[in-house]
């Protein structure tokens, strides 16, 4: 995963914590940050599953764990030397939630959306906008969820298969629209009459059924 942040970009591993920063304006790996002529990888809480940058904020969503770091130079030791490292973090602002699935996140108008997991099971719809993050399902849509992560049936793909999220405006009214299963061709669904797609209004706080095909509701089957 990659992000800008900071005049800087930031590259994680594959299935890792480990993660670089560039040297300013530079985004090529020779060009990795350096104490003492030798790249420097940083760690994260858990293994990184996204990036994501609001309010000069940089935030690593982890597994199980999101790490937040503030675009302010801190110290650090190196070999009994005091160096400089580009930002700083403050482990009181981490989230005890992590990302359940990378497509889920979504950051537009002053906040996040994401499908968060903790470590005690627990996978929900949550929203941020910096703060500590704000659980946004419903009874139903928890009920939702937990059909989906019971399932072993394909048709069935919120926690199965790629769970896809965004954000948008309409009638000066925003919404959080997600919908589950692989898409092919021209954004449509690959089983249009088990199609899953759900949208939380802002306005009133509320979740319902998208319209996704030929103006018709889709049937949400599990």
């Amino acid at each position: 995963y990659v992000a800008a942040f900071g005049n800087r970009f930031v590259v994680s591993g594959k299935g890792s914590p480990d993660y670089y920063l560039t040297q300013i304006n530079l985004g090529t790996p020779a060009n990795c940050f350096t104490v003492d002529g030798a790249p420097l990888f940083n760690r994260a809480s858990g293994i990184i599953v996204q990036f994501g940058v609001l309010h000069n904020q940089l935030y690593i969503f982890c597994n199980f764990q999101t790490d937040v770091w503030a675009n302010i130079p801190s110290n650090f030791i190196s070999n009994g030397v005091v160096r400089q490292f580009p930002w700083k973090q403050n482990t009181s602002y981490n989230f005890d939630f992590g990302l359940y699935d990378p497509f889920s996140l979504s950051i537009e108008f002053g906040m996040m959306v994401f499908l968060a997991q903790n470590k005690a099971g627990l996978v929900s719809f949550m929203m941020s906008t910096g703060q500590r993050p704000e659980d946004i399902s419903s009874q139903a849509i928890n009920v939702l969820l937990e059909n989906s992560r019971s399932s072993t049936d394909e048709e069935s793909p919120f926690l199965i298969g790629p769970t896809n999220g965004f954000l948008y405006q309409y009638e000066n009214t925003i919404f959080y629209r997600v919908s589950a299963g692989s898409y092919l061709h021209y954004g449509e669904l690959d089983r249009n009459d088990s199609a899953n797609c759900i949208e939380f209004n802002f306005a009133t706080g509320t979740w319902g059924r998208a319209i996704e095909l030929n103006g018709e509701r889709n049937r949400i089957q599990k």
